[in-house]
């Protein structure tokens, strides 16, 4: 009786000392330089521009942060960076009204960390709310600003032909 009873305490006392959960940090994110200048958050350029990536994992001069990435590009002179709000306004779109960003089929979350080099966009799409069946009555005033870059699926993507048709007509 005393060993069934010890074990059951035991098992009582491991099961309550494994719901103790312990508070996290927020995640620190680390600190992103292109050519020596800081940026917000992790640049969308074009891989054929970079020349070096250096990653430090303890920087002790920058507070609040994991490390940094060091980028260094081919050619610095090039670069030029817009934030979700250049392009937007580069679209006639005011950044401070309803907008979602999405690029490359993602959405944005967080835009205040968000800088891309201008010679990396492909195409932008601006879709209104109003297009949308559902969405008519309630976000009139949304606007869907899709940034397409530079890859290959999104270039191969432009240039493929379909032809559609029926069985019939391509026999004939």
């Amino acid at each position: 009786m005393r060993k069934l009873l010890l074990l059951v305490l035991f098992f009582a006392a491991f099961y309550a000392s494994g719901q103790i959960v312990q508070p996290q940090s927020p995640k620190k994110k680390p600190a992103y330089f292109l050519d020596s200048k800081r940026l917000p958050g992790m640049p969308i350029m074009g891989p054929d521009k970079i020349k070096d990536i250096y990653i430090s994992y303890k920087i002790d001069s920058i507070p609040n942060t994991s490390g940094a990435m060091f980028i260094i590009t081919k050619n610095p002179s090039e670069n030029k960076f817009l934030t979700a709000q250049d392009i937007a306004q580069n679209n006639g779109i005011d950044p401070t009204s309803q907008v979602i960003y999405m690029v490359d089929n993602e959405l944005k979350k967080d835009i205040s960390t968000f800088v891309i080099d201008s010679s990396y966009i492909f195409k932008t799409i601006i879709t209104k709310g109003t297009e949308f069946e559902n969405l008519k009555e309630q976000l009139p005033n949304l606007t869907i600003l899709h940034i397409l870059t530079k890859t290959k699926e999104n270039i191969d993507k432009v240039n493929t032909i379909r032809i559609r048709g029926s069985v019939e007509t391509a026999l004939k």
